[in-house]
């Protein structure tokens, strides 16, 4: 069970990138663009740039950690600019709607492009070719635990002041998930640097 050690991407990192991807996909979208006065095509057409900004963010931001080999800080990076899009978004007047939506598109840089390289990064980094399954199935377990806490953060009673914690609760997974991400690119690093072995007792390079 070698792959369940610390230096890991770990499971709670995948579930706070859950907990705020799950709220964009399916609640911030709702709750800011029905508030808008939209309804039907319109509202509809409305939530097709967060989605479009994220896809290619998600293209970008994974060709490009793999090709320079430096996940944890595209990872950084994008939950920074997410955070910061959430966090903007739960400071602002419930009734600024065209700065929340900019706020939106924003945080959508941060929440799906992340997703695969955290995904990626867990495979690159399993001790052996044996332990990548159930590697990735721990990784991948606690999205449902997210998708259940962004069930409950949103509260009705917060309509009129701009839903903060649900917004809020958001920019701190991303702040989190940022924070985690830059701890275990230095924990790699240091493990290259003392030339950890895998799981067989070969020298390997640790993706970072």
């Amino acid at each position: 069970m070698s792959f369940l050690k610390p230096h890991s991407p770990s499971s709670h990192q995948r579930l706070s990138q859950d907990c705020k991807l799950e709220n964009l996909s399916v609640k911030e979208d709702h709750l800011l663009i029905c508030r808008s006065g939209y309804q039907s095509v319109h509202a509809q057409l409305l939530t097709v740039p967060p989605w479009a900004i994220g896809f290619v963010c998600a293209i970008a931001i994974s060709y490009s950690a793999d090709r320079f080999n430096a996940r944890g800080l595209h990872i950084c990076l994008a939950s920074m600019t997410g955070g910061i899009g959430w966090l903007t978004a739960g400071c602002l007047p419930h009734d600024a709607y065209v700065a929340r939506y900019v706020c939106l598109c924003l945080a959508a840089t941060g929440a799906f492009p992340v997703a695969p390289s955290m995904t990626n990064w867990v495979t690159c980094n399993t001790p052996s070719l044996l332990t990548i399954p159930f590697a990735i199935a721990l990784n991948n377990s606690s999205a449902g635990l997210g998708q259940i806490i962004a069930q409950w953060i949103w509260l009705p009673g917060e309509k009129l002041q701009g839903y903060p914690t649900g917004n809020f609760t958001c920019a701190a997974c991303s702040f989190y998930v940022a924070a985690t991400a830059v701890g275990l690119r230095f924990w790699y690093g240091r493990m290259n640097k003392k030339g950890v072995l895998d799981a067989r007792g070969e020298k390997r390079e640790w993706s970072y």
